[in-house]
């Protein structure tokens, strides 16, 4: 179990970790270019990487389950204390036919999420490796009859979320008022949904997106279709999916339409143009008219619900190899990052989609999500079935080894399997959230959830933190 955080003196952990950074000042040399993939090399590169975790991470906890959790998403904050905050999470459980009991399950919960220069050295290198973490905690199981895929919230109502399993239905949960199935062994009687999103005759398991403003979600399926769903479109849909309580409520055991069949909402537009399965799409940051598309026809396709379900611009040719996932930046709204197959991920500009902009290699296998970072301009992440998370600072061009690319700025190699999904903490800045799914490897436990942040010494300007580091050195030859 993890070593749990002080909190009962003014900024604990401060001096500690300002005195371990400067013992290892020669270490943040090799920050940059972290070599530790767990999938290739397993457990003696596991246990350098964990030799690194005091010197590379501000804040860093794991916590193993059971079930693979295939998605994890940030949700709102509960609590803002003077440590730490206390922040809505959202997971996943993907049963399988090797466990005797259970089912598909999506989990709410917490996760403490301590702030930065609060955590020592010391408590963040003494984490369990197969233990649950202290700082993450399941309020509530909702069941589904098919594997959560992929969870997505509504920012705008961050109780409301998505869900995309393996059927061609979208279900829409609201999480506050579905009860919690924890003590109901029903296995075989899924939760009543909130709302489904139809129109879909195929599947694809894992694209699907939701806006940022308003109420609208996009999904794509296996017969390369997009459509898209807007509950502003049926006001006494939305006000009934967000309400705290529905009128009339008889059962908790029956989900929270008390016992009545789910309420449907039928797509406003439907986009038809990719010629094989959709594997991801996302909406323009600011508006929830533009989407975006990318297929095993290896094309990224722009769409406008304004202009028509038959207006699109097309990057054709835009891998070599089936395009996995996509995200669309909110700082520089031109720039989208999308992720293949064959393992690079590419930035392209939609101004000109003739090629790409920069092209990032290093990672051995197919990319599952690829996400632009909320807080700096140009920096981004990438996932893969290699079992490493990178992150990225596109706008660097000088390489600090000749096999590590300029742009690399972290490799986060704590997970074991494939990195299933990740999402930035759109409220605490390089926060991340990211969960693996262990099942295929020698690991304790089919899942891993991780919550962690990297050190501001690595994303801080070169000459302020080289200052800062100075100035600790002088304390310690002093002292």
């Amino acid at each position: 179990m993890n070593a749990p955080v002080d909190l009962a003196a003014e900024r604990p952990g401060a001096n500690k970790r300002m005195k371990t950074e400067a013992e290892g000042e020669a270490k943040m040399e090799v920050i940059g270019a972290l070599e530790y993939s767990n999938g290739d090399l397993g457990r003696e590169a596991y246990d350098r990487w964990k030799t690194i975790v005091p010197y590379v991470y501000d804040f860093f906890t794991n916590h193993h389950g059971q079930y693979a959790s295939l998605s994890c998403r940030w949700g709102k904050v509960l609590s803002d204390e003077k440590y730490k905050a206390r922040q809505r999470i959202y997971l996943s459980e993907q049963y399988g036919e090797q466990y005797e009991i259970g089912c598909n399950t999506l989990l709410v919960g917490t996760a403490d999420v301590v702030k930065a220069r609060v955590s020592t050295g010391d408590s963040l290198s003494k984490f369990a490796e197969n233990g649950k973490s202290p700082f993450v905690k399941i309020s509530k199981r909702i069941f589904l009859a098919e594997e959560v895929n992929k969870i997505r919230e509504l920012p705008a109502h961050p109780h409301i979320v998505a869900t995309a399993t393996d059927s061609p239905s979208t279900y829409v949960w609201n999480t506050d008022r579905q009860p919690d199935r924890a003590k109901d062994k029903e296995y075989g009687r899924p939760s009543v949904a909130d709302l489904i999103l139809v129109g879909h005759e195929s599947n694809a398991e894992f694209s699907l997106a939701t806006s940022t403003g308003g109420a609208s979600f996009c999904r794509g399926d296996k017969d390369g279709i997009v459509l898209l769903w807007s509950l502003d479109d049926d006001e006494t849909k939305l006000n009934g999916l967000v309400a705290e309580k529905l009128q009339g409520r008889q059962s908790v055991a029956s989900g929270s339409l008390a016992g009545v069949e789910s309420p449907e909402l039928k797509p406003r537009m439907r986009f038809e143009g990719h010629t094989a399965v959709v594997n991801d799409v996302c909406f323009h940051p600011s508006t929830s008219h533009e989407i975006l598309s990318v297929s095993d026809d290896r094309t990224i396709r722009f769409w406008d619900s304004r202009k028509g379900p038959g207006h699109c611009e097309v990057a054709k040719e835009a891998h070599g190899a089936d395009i996995t996932c996509v995200d669309w930046s909110a700082r520089e709204e031109n720039l989208v990052v999308t992720g293949c197959g064959g393992g690079i991920v590419k930035v392209f500009d939609r101004r000109k989609l003739e090629g790409a902009v920069v092209e990032l290699r290093h990672h051995s296998k197919s990319i599952n999500c690829v996400q632009w970072c909320p807080d700096r301009a140009g920096v981004l992440a990438s996932s893969s079935e290699d079992g490493l998370l990178n992150v990225w600072d596109i706008t660097k061009t000088s390489a600090r080894t000749p096999d590590v690319p300029p742009q690399l700025m972290i490799q986060h190699s704590g997970h074991w399997g494939e990195v299933c999904d990740f999402h930035w903490n759109p409220h605490d800045p390089w926060t991340v959230i990211s969960t693996s799914n262990d099942a295929q490897t020698e690991h304790l436990g089919a899942g891993c959830v991780q919550v962690w942040r990297p050190s501001d010494l690595i994303y801080r300007p070169e000459d302020e933190v080289l200052k800062e580091l100075e100035e600790q050195r002088e304390k310690l030859v002093t002292h």
